[in-house]
């Protein structure tokens, strides 16, 4: 039995060959349809297959590019954030709390105990990406807090929650921050980073020099025998791959919300999906924004046509970032290099 076919013009099209077509953009159907229909026509045909349209592809210079593997994020730090990984067998992680500033001297101090050096902003998944990538790495077993509190008192979030664990509701226990819940950290992650770390406890304190001596004082421990490191749905896409604000993370979305960042590869961008209630759930990996939106759409992560708007922007804004070698934060304006 033949294929069925639908005729345009003075051709017929079999029902394959029109799907793809009308899957192009319009200019570019158009321009596929026309030179489909003249090689057929060349042929002594009257029927346009996918083969057909295919070749007019290859013949015009519009054959969709060969796919890339998936890019290779390295095995740590296992999530994104604002941090500079200086000796990922290192033993110290350094925190500056609030202190953009302070984050940058510290790296480029280039301090040998120092695995990472990185700054949080916010006392619930601020808190959640720094004890993810300390328990994930073995060799990490001491942590300094410097730098300045913000109102979101992470630093003090951090202590508490080595001290004291969380409740039931994933409240951090005896920290008086505005909203302290970590849900997203299993109760084997808790454990490891109480056991494991030694903290060292620099708040307020954004001078170099007293924090340079505080590490160098610092403690060689053996690497820890265990790690955690989340267990979420994960969509990587291949590189280059193709596919298809207002508000803002915090978005009424029923489906919940977007982190978005930079990978550890500095090649990929990650969007990282939490529930309403806080728990990280899914992640998408590419490196097109159109390629991660449609894979957000297509897993259902998105519900309101608001919060689509602001994670395409987003998600642009991100990309641009990756070719273009800036630093990307969501919610903030991308800066130029003069402008930092």
């Amino acid at each position: 039995m033949e294929p069925p076919v639908s005729v345009i013009g003075a051709l017929a099209w079999e029902s394959d060959a029109l799907r793809a077509l009308e899957q192009e953009t319009i200019y570019l159907r158009e321009r596929l349809r026309a030179r489909a229909e003249a090689l057929v026509a060349e042929a002594g045909r009257q029927r346009v297959t996918l083969a057909d349209l295919d070749r007019a592809r290859r013949t015009s210079g519009h054959a969709p590019a060969p796919a890339l593997p998936a890019i290779e994020e390295p095995p740590w730090p296992v999530t994104f954030g604002s941090y500079r990984v200086l000796d990922p067998a290192a033993p110290v992680a350094i925190c500056t709390l609030a202190s953009e500033a302070l984050t940058a001297a510290l790296a480029e101090a280039r301090l040998g105990k120092v695995a990472i050096v990185g700054r949080a902003f916010t006392e619930n998944f601020g808190v959640e990406k720094v004890v993810t990538n300390l328990v994930a790495n073995p060799h990490i077993r001491v942590l300094v807090l410097c730098g300045v509190e913000s109102r979101h008192k992470v630093g003090e979030t951090l202590l508490a929650l080595h001290a004291s664990g969380v409740d039931d509701a994933g409240r951090v226990v005896g920290s008086t921050s505005p909203l302290p819940i970590v849900r997203s950290l299993a109760p084997e992650a808790i454990r490891i980073y109480q056991a494991k770390l030694q903290i060292i406890d620099l708040r307020g304190e954004d001078q170099l020099q007293p924090i340079l001596q505080a590490v160098a004082g610092c403690p060689a421990p053996e690497p820890w025998p265990e790690q955690w490191m989340p267990q979420v749905p994960v969509v990587r896409l291949p590189a280059g791959g193709s596919g298809a604000g207002m508000g803002g993370r915090f978005s009424p979305d029923p489906t919940g919300l977007f982190l978005i960042g930079i990978g550890p590869s500095g090649r990929t961008i990650h969007a990282e999906h939490y529930t309403r209630e806080g728990v990280l759930d899914a992640k998408v990996i590419g490196d097109r924004a159109e390629a991660i939106a449609r894979a957000i759409a297509d897993h259902g992560l998105v519900g309101d046509v608001r919060h689509a708007l602001y994670l395409g922007r987003e998600l642009q804004k991100a990309e641009l970032a990756l070719r273009l070698g800036l630093e990307y934060e969501q919610d903030r304006d991308l800066a130029l290099p003069e402008q930092r």
